[in-house]
């Protein structure tokens, strides 16, 4: 798996079109905005998103530890279908992690 530049991931207006995600230790990536206004705000919104990336894969990793920790400890406790609904999510979960990661 591949590792990433350590967050907080920062969005900086360069210029009138274009953008910059940067982290502490260095630049991230650039994007270069073309079209309407509409398609501008939108390339804003993109870069909002990857910029937050290192929290969300932080925030998913957290939750998938505990849902199944939950699903884990509740065996045999519970409505097993609640169960069930916990370990589907949280490997829905992994499956995210590993994409953000770089796993095939």
């Amino acid at each position: 798996m591949t590792k990433h530049t350590e967050g907080p991931w920062e969005v900086e207006r360069v210029n009138k079109a274009d953008l910059r995600i940067t982290a502490p230790s260095r630049h991230i990536a650039k994007l270069v905005r073309y079209g309407s206004a509409v398609e501008q705000n939108m390339d804003f919104g993109n870069a909002a998103l990857i910029a937050a990336a290192p929290d969300m894969l932080e925030a998913l990793e957290e939750a998938e530890r505990v849902l199944r920790w939950a699903a884990q400890e509740s065996q045999g406790k519970v409505n097993q279908e609640m169960v069930r609904g916990w370990v589907y999510h949280a490997d829905k979960i992994t499956s995210a992690i590993n994409k953000a990661k770089g796993a095939l």
